[in-house]
């Protein structure tokens, strides 16, 4: 597994900001693997745009050795 700070490199890439970072830091030096949860909900004119933002990111997560749950559900309706 990268280093805690080669992880926030690429994690980086391609987001415009990350939330309450010096949290991920800290969770990412501990050096195990971390569980990413998504959740998605109902859209009526299918997956809205941004959802491939979160998969994106989520496979980035996955890539560096953490695990990636996605929730499908109706309750945001």
């Amino acid at each position: 597994m990268k280093s805690s700070q080669e992880q926030l490199i690429e994690l980086r890439r391609g987001a415009a900001e990350i939330l309450l970072e010096a949290d991920l830091a800290k969770e990412l030096a501990r050096g195990k693997p971390l569980q990413v949860k998504t959740g998605f909900g109902p859209h009526r004119a299918g997956p809205a745009p941004w959802t491939t933002v979160a998969i994106n990111q989520d496979a980035a997560f996955q890539d560096l050795g953490h695990e990636s749950f996605f929730s499908f559900g109706d309750f945001t309706a």
